[in-house]
């Protein structure tokens, strides 16, 4: 069953003329079982401060887990559970502050395959994405995505690491012929792991975020992603976004997290 959450806050974006310009931040999420699986290994969350008692920032979290049995499914909720919490607790205001909570995921994730057998080689992907005063900041590990979408112009911030994007950076004839699914990074099959980290991301008002895991992007390409982000309607953004994966067979789990901002 879909998960749909709504949530706005005012924030303010600082311009050229260094006046603080308020803007209001809205998220709508949804995940999806698909069509072919009985469960769901994906897992989300979206918190929007309103109003911001504590300063705190917003977060939006996608994690699409892998794993035999319901392993996959545990280590993505295992680090949603530990990201949010941390973040319910203490102040997320950079990315370096973000980065060290994903790694704790990461240790949470690994320790809990090594003392329990059936968790062996777990692990899953994660997109972690923060929106603090003026800034945005993100940590990403694994083949979901995170684009942004600005004056209908659509850009992928996020990198791919899977095997086939390993061999096409280093120019290899064979990226074409291996699985675009094998990943070459995850959180929770190794002690540590390398994230991309990306410090700050201009935010500007009609800016419009996507998180997605694969099971979306792998059935809608980008132009059709961008089409569809642009629909004003957020909430019918995602669901065209969902019914479109769907009818193409939607063979995985489909999640997805939409943020604008508008203006007052």
């Amino acid at each position: 069953m879909m998960q749909l959450a709504t949530l706005s806050k005012r924030i303010g974006l600082t311009a050229r003329t260094r006046k603080s310009v308020p803007f209001v931040l809205k998220g709508v999420s949804l995940t999806d079982p698909g069509c072919r699986r009985s469960n769901n290994e994906d897992a989300i969350a979206l918190t929007l401060a309103d109003p911001p008692t504590r300063q705190q920032s917003n977060l939006a979290i996608l994690a699409d887990g892998m794993g035999g049995h319901a392993a996959g499914e545990i280590a993505s909720q295992l680090t949603v559970e530990t990201i949010s919490k941390v973040f319910s607790n203490s102040l997320i205001s950079s990315a370096s502050d973000l980065h060290k909570v994903c790694q704790r995921a990461n240790a949470n994730v690994w320790k809990m395959s090594q003392e329990n057998a059936q968790y062996v080689g777990m692990g899953t992907t994660c997109t972690a994405l923060a929106v603090h005063h003026q800034k945005m900041f993100f940590v990403h590990v694994g083949d979901s995505r995170l684009y942004q979408q600005r004056k209908g112009e659509l850009q992928q911030l996020s990198e791919d690491h899977t095997l086939q994007s390993e061999l096409m950076k280093s120019k290899r004839e064979e990226a074409m012929q291996v699985n675009p699914n094998i990943l070459s990074r995850a959180l929770g099959i190794q002690p540590t792991v390398e994230f991309q980290v990306v410090p700050s991301v201009k935010v500007s008002i009609g800016d419009r975020f996507l998180l997605c895991s694969d099971g979306l992007h792998d059935l809608v390409d980008d132009d059709e992603l961008g089409d569809l982000l642009s629909i004003p309607d957020i909430n019918l953004a995602v669901e065209s976004m969902l019914s479109l994966a769907r009818y193409r067979g939607g063979h995985d789990n489909i999640s997805l997290i939409i943020l604008v901002a508008t203006s007052i």
